[in-house]
Formats: C-alpha cells, structure tokens, sequence
C-alpha cells in the first residue's frame, strides 16, 4: 500500500494497514477490502494458484521463514527503500501485462513476476525482524545475511564468484555460505545463480540486443561463455531460449 491506510479481511482475518505495508494471502482464496482513508492508494496484484506454484517449484525464492511468518501474519512493514523496488516491479507486471503486440508476451510476464517475487523475497529479509526465526541463527548472522543480498542486488551483472561477495562482506566464503544456507535454505552459489539467470532470460527476451552484447553487459568474456552457462542450468542455449 503506497498511501493512507486501510483495513482488510485476509483468510478470515483483519489486518490493519499503513502507507508501506505489504500483504500477502498465504493459502487463503480470501481477500475483501473492509475501509479505507480518503488518500488510500493501494496495488492489488492477483495471481493464479497454479501460476504462482509453476514459478515456485522448482527455484522458490521464499524460505521456509518468510512462509510461516506470512502464515502468521500476512502482512509486514517495507522500508522506503524497499517500497520503491516494490512498486516498480509491479509497474513492471503492470506494463507487460497490458502489452499484446509482444508474441513472446506471456514468457516476459513469468520472468517479469519471477524477479518480483526475488524483490519480495529480498524485502523480507531486510526489513523483517522475525520473532520466529530459527534460535540457531543470530543477529549477526542475519545481519550478514541482509548485506549479502544488498550487494547480490548492486553487483549481480559484473560479479557472479562466491569469493567476491565473501570479499566485500570481510568473510571468508566457507562462513558466507554456511549462513546463507543456514538462512535461506541455499547456497551463496544459487542466490547467484538465481538472480543472473533470470536477469540474462529478460534481457534475452526483452531486447534486441545480440548474444554477444548480452555476454558482455554480464561481465562474460565472450558469447561461447555466456552460452555454455546459460546452456548447463537452462538445458537450452540463449538463442534457442530466445526463439521458442
């Protein structure tokens, strides 16, 4: 919710919401506004069950945290920062959603809705101080943690090594990994992995641009490079990604 405040039912239940509030309904069909401020203005994205799990099932980018404190509770507070990456993703969504001229259209959205849901998913994990979280995982873990997903985020398109990101966090990447996994449920190696991946496929999708182009906006030192690591995770090359 960008302005004002509201109240909403979500899977029986109201929650009370202010400008930068975010709500999911996790297992639930149930979603009714019940008032709002004269100055609310809020962005409902609704998606289908089996979209969403198709998106999620084989790369979730939600750990088992962030499900059972929406579970619990539905809603949590975004950041100004985070905010602003919120709504942009779903302007994005937005955007793509109404475009018809684009026969490769309803590929965009799911990668459009993908990186969404990673935001969401980083958000989460720097705004959200979780009572629930695991005992075993400290503050300074999670701390470094929320640094690590920033620095994912800034370097992603130049820095694809798990010894850069230990670099830049004064760790060494055996103790980055061992508390990312122990956060997130994956490795330093897939977060990266993840994230440029789905960020090499839209741009695949959403440009002209050559495959030799696209290897060097990723920091790859030629288009055999790119393809050889596109191809080993994707089972495709770029250009056969491109034209199905």
């Amino acid at each position: 919710m960008s302005e004002g405040n509201s109240s909403w039912i979500v899977g029986g239940r109201t929650i009370d919401c202010v400008a930068s509030d975010f709500v999911d309904q996790v297992n639930s069909d149930e979603l009714s506004l019940v008032k709002c401020s004269p100055d609310y203005e809020a962005i409902v994205i609704g998606m289908r069950r089996g979209f969403v799990t198709s998106l999620i099932a084989t790369e979730p980018p939600f750990n088992y945290s962030f499900m059972k404190y929406m579970t619990m509770k539905n809603c949590f507070h975004l950041s100004e920062q985070s905010m602003a990456r919120i709504m942009h993703s779903l302007f994005e969504i937005s955007a793509m959603a109404n475009r018809t001229d684009n026969p490769t259209n309803s590929r965009m959205i799911r990668l459009v809705v993908q990186l969404y849901l990673f935001e969401i998913a980083t958000c989460f994990g720097n705004d959200v101080d979780n009572p629930d979280a695991d005992p075993d995982v400290s503050v300074v873990m999670v701390q470094l943690f929320r640094k690590f997903m920033k620095e994912l985020d800034d370097n992603i398109e130049q820095e694809h090594s798990v010894l850069f990101y230990a670099s830049q966090l004064n760790v060494t990447p055996q103790y980055l990994n061992r508390v990312v996994k122990q956060i997130s449920g994956d490795t330093v190696k897939v977060w990266i992995n993840k994230k440029l991946l789905t960020l090499i496929s839209h741009r695949l999708l959403s440009s002209t641009d050559t495959v030799q182009q696209i290897a060097y906006q990723f920091n790859f030192s030629d288009a055999a490079m790119l393809t050889k690591y596109f191809k080993t995770y994707m089972k495709k090359t770029p250009s056969q990604f491109r034209l199905e």
